[in-house]
This record gives structure tokens, sequence and C-alpha cells, in this order.
């Protein structure tokens, strides 16, 4: 019994220590998403980075006594982690996504369940052609608008970040600036 309680508690610290290493990491990919020589395949590697954190997070989330909780927006821990990292992904496919042909730009192959609203969808494609870091900030808070129905206002916040780095970007903000 002894044994097994302790072995469960090496687990449990061993997850949460995986988690925080995540979330650690998940802080450089931000800083690395508003470097202001980034293009756009840095910005893609930063955003997927910053996704494959909260995959990280998601996975290791049972390191924490109330991981099963249902409190981010009637979603467990893990559950909210794997949605963000969804969103991380979306917007990291935006970055990358084909640009407009002559013909006009085919629909892109948006990688998730949330993308299959249509307004979802058309703001997803909308951020693809955007060039301007400004015009991409107003349409990452139109997409946090779009999703916040299906994901909640805590996982959407994913996104609100996201705006505020293209702000940065743009040049309307300075980073670490609090507004």
């Amino acid at each position: 019994m002894i044994r097994t309680l302790i072995t469960r508690m090496i687990a449990r610290y061993t997850a949460r220590r995986e988690y925080w290493a995540a979330s650690d990491e998940a802080t450089r990919a931000w800083t690395s998403f508003t470097e202001p020589d980034g293009t756009t395949v840095t910005r893609w590697e930063a955003l997927s980075w910053a996704a494959n954190c909260e995959r990280t997070m998601a996975d290791t989330a049972s390191g924490f006594a109330d991981t099963y909780e249902e409190d981010f927006g009637g979603r467990t821990l893990e559950q909210a982690h794997r949605l963000a990292a969804e969103l991380l992904e979306l917007m990291a496919d935006t970055e990358l996504a084909p640009m407009p042909t002559e013909l006009g730009c085919p629909a892109w192959p948006w990688r998730s369940h949330i993308a299959d609203a249509p307004t979802v969808s058309a703001v997803l494609t909308r951020l693809a052609r955007e060039t301007d870091m400004g015009g991409k900030a107003e349409l990452t808070l139109a997409l946090h608008a779009a999703v916040v129905p299906m994901v909640g206002d805590q996982v959407a916040e994913v996104l609100a970040w996201i705006a505020r780095g293209y702000t940065v970007l743009a040049g309307l903000d300075r980073a670490g600036g609090d507004r």
C-alpha cells in the first residue's frame, strides 16, 4: 500500500514537473512569435511550438489533484489545453496557407472540427490572405469572437494573446507593456 502511494506521488510529481516545463517552453514560443524580424515561417514555427506545449500540458494535466474538475468553461484542464492546441494549430496554418492565385485562393483544408463552423472558416481564410499585421490582429479578434461560443472564454484567450502579438508586430503596441 505504501509502495503504491509513493509510486502515485512520484508519477504526479513527474507529471507536474513536465507540465510546468511545457508552460515555460510556451513562454519562449510566445517570445519567438513576436520577434520583429520574424517571417511567416518563424511565426508558423512559434505557433506550432506553442501548440505542442499545450498538448504536452494536456498530457501531463493528470499531475494535478483537480484534473477532472470541469472548471474551464465546462471542460477539464486536459480538454482546455487540447482545444487551445487546436486553435494554435489553426492559427499556424493561416501563416503558411496557400497564397491567392490569379484564379482565386483554393479552400484551405483546416485541420479542426472548430473550423467546420462557416463563420470560423471564413475568418481563417481571410487571415490566411492577410499580410498586414494590424489586419491580422483585427481578424484574430474576430476569430476569437467566433469561437468563444464553441470553446469558452478561457480557451479562446489564446487567440487574444496572438492578436496582441500581431499588434506588437504592427508597431501598435510595445512588447511586454500592459494595456
